[in-house]
Protein backbone atom coordinates (compact mmCIF):
# COMPACT_ATOMS: atom_id res chain seq x y z
CA UNK A 1 0.00 0.00 0.00
CA UNK A 2 1.70 3.27 -0.97
CA UNK A 3 1.12 6.45 1.02
CA UNK A 4 -1.24 8.93 0.08
CA UNK A 5 0.20 12.66 -1.20
CA UNK A 6 -0.46 14.13 2.42
CA UNK A 7 1.46 11.85 4.24
CA UNK A 8 4.57 11.71 1.75
CA UNK A 9 7.91 12.45 3.37
CA UNK A 10 10.45 14.32 2.75
CA UNK A 11 13.62 12.59 0.76
CA UNK A 12 17.10 12.44 0.68
CA UNK A 13 18.17 12.18 -3.20
CA UNK A 14 21.15 11.11 -3.96
CA UNK A 15 22.89 11.47 -7.63
CA UNK A 16 25.58 9.48 -8.07
CA UNK A 17 26.76 11.54 -11.30
CA UNK A 18 29.87 9.78 -12.45
CA UNK A 19 30.30 7.21 -10.01
CA UNK A 20 30.86 3.73 -11.16
CA UNK A 21 28.82 0.88 -10.14
CA UNK A 22 30.07 0.08 -6.36
CA UNK A 23 28.37 -0.21 -3.19
CA UNK A 24 27.81 3.03 -0.53
CA UNK A 25 27.25 3.00 2.87
CA UNK A 26 25.00 5.86 4.32
CA UNK A 27 26.04 6.21 8.41
CA UNK A 28 23.21 7.88 9.79
CA UNK A 29 23.14 7.89 14.01
CA UNK A 30 19.77 9.84 14.07
CA UNK A 31 18.28 7.17 12.35
CA UNK A 32 16.62 3.83 13.37
CA UNK A 33 17.20 1.72 9.96
CA UNK A 34 14.65 -0.74 10.23
CA UNK A 35 12.42 2.16 10.63
CA UNK A 36 13.35 3.46 6.98
CA UNK A 37 13.43 0.65 5.51
CA UNK A 38 9.75 0.18 6.61
CA UNK A 39 8.77 3.51 5.50
CA UNK A 40 10.71 2.91 1.93
CA UNK A 41 8.74 -0.55 1.30
CA UNK A 42 5.38 1.64 1.56
CA UNK A 43 6.33 4.06 -0.51
CA UNK A 44 8.32 2.68 -3.03
CA UNK A 45 7.48 0.10 -5.73
CA UNK A 46 10.54 -1.28 -5.46
CA UNK A 47 14.22 -0.39 -3.88
CA UNK A 48 18.00 -1.77 -3.44
CA UNK A 49 18.25 -0.26 0.11
CA UNK A 50 19.17 -2.31 2.87
CA UNK A 51 20.33 -2.36 6.25
CA UNK A 52 24.05 -3.05 7.43
CA UNK A 53 23.33 -1.75 11.02
CA UNK A 54 20.87 -0.09 12.97
CA UNK A 55 22.05 3.23 11.90
CA UNK A 56 23.46 2.34 8.68
CA UNK A 57 22.02 2.06 4.84
CA UNK A 58 23.59 -0.05 2.15
CA UNK A 59 22.74 0.62 -1.72
CA UNK A 60 24.32 0.01 -5.07
CA UNK A 61 25.71 2.97 -6.30
CA UNK A 62 23.88 2.56 -10.20
CA UNK A 63 23.74 5.66 -13.00
CA UNK A 64 20.74 7.84 -11.78
CA UNK A 65 19.55 8.69 -8.16
CA UNK A 66 18.95 6.95 -4.99
CA UNK A 67 16.26 7.88 -3.18
CA UNK A 68 15.64 7.33 0.38
CA UNK A 69 12.39 8.71 2.67
CA UNK A 70 13.55 10.81 5.99
CA UNK A 71 11.50 10.40 9.30
CA UNK A 72 9.55 12.64 10.17
CA UNK A 73 11.20 15.46 12.30
CA UNK A 74 9.02 17.38 15.10
CA UNK A 75 10.89 20.61 15.01
CA UNK A 76 10.80 20.55 11.27
CA UNK A 77 14.47 20.14 10.33
CA UNK A 78 16.67 16.80 10.35
CA UNK A 79 20.48 16.69 10.83
CA UNK A 80 22.63 14.15 11.39
CA UNK A 81 24.21 12.28 8.51
CA UNK A 82 27.40 11.75 9.24
CA UNK A 83 28.75 9.90 6.30
CA UNK A 84 28.61 8.15 2.76
CA UNK A 85 31.31 5.19 2.18
CA UNK A 86 31.86 3.88 -1.52
CA UNK A 87 33.80 0.95 -2.15
CA UNK A 88 34.72 1.40 -5.40
CA UNK A 89 35.69 -1.41 -8.29
CA UNK A 90 39.02 -2.21 -8.36
CA UNK A 91 40.39 -0.62 -12.06
CA UNK A 92 40.50 2.76 -10.28
CA UNK A 93 43.20 5.29 -10.67
CA UNK A 94 44.95 7.62 -8.41
CA UNK A 95 43.33 11.05 -9.94
CA UNK A 96 40.06 10.05 -10.60
CA UNK A 97 37.34 12.06 -9.50
CA UNK A 98 33.73 11.12 -9.17
CA UNK A 99 30.64 13.82 -7.82
CA UNK A 100 28.27 13.06 -5.53
CA UNK A 101 25.38 15.41 -5.09
CA UNK A 102 23.37 15.02 -2.09
CA UNK A 103 19.60 17.23 -1.64
CA UNK A 104 16.75 16.97 0.37
CA UNK A 105 13.64 16.90 -1.67
CA UNK A 106 9.98 17.93 -0.32
CA UNK A 107 6.91 17.03 -2.33
CA UNK A 108 4.18 18.97 -1.24
CA UNK A 109 0.99 18.55 -3.08
CA UNK A 110 -1.81 21.48 -2.57
CA UNK A 111 -4.85 20.28 -1.14
CA UNK A 112 -8.23 20.84 -3.27
CA UNK A 113 -11.03 22.84 -1.75
CA UNK A 114 -14.40 21.38 -1.23
CA UNK A 115 -16.38 23.81 -2.62
CA UNK A 116 -13.54 25.18 -5.52
CA UNK A 117 -15.22 26.05 -8.83
CA UNK A 118 -11.53 24.83 -10.40
CA UNK A 119 -11.50 22.88 -13.14
CA UNK A 120 -10.99 18.61 -11.62
CA UNK A 121 -7.64 18.43 -13.40
CA UNK A 122 -4.73 21.53 -13.69
CA UNK A 123 -1.91 21.29 -15.60
CA UNK A 124 -0.17 22.75 -18.24
CA UNK A 125 -1.35 24.06 -21.76
CA UNK A 126 0.47 23.98 -24.88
Amino acid sequence: MRASYGQYPDELMIDWRNTPRSAAEIYWPAVNTAEMLAMADKLYPGHALTAADAHTIGCTVHPGMTYIPLPTATSGSFAGLTSITLQLPSGIHYGEEFTVVVRRVTSRRVERLADTTAPAHLGWVS
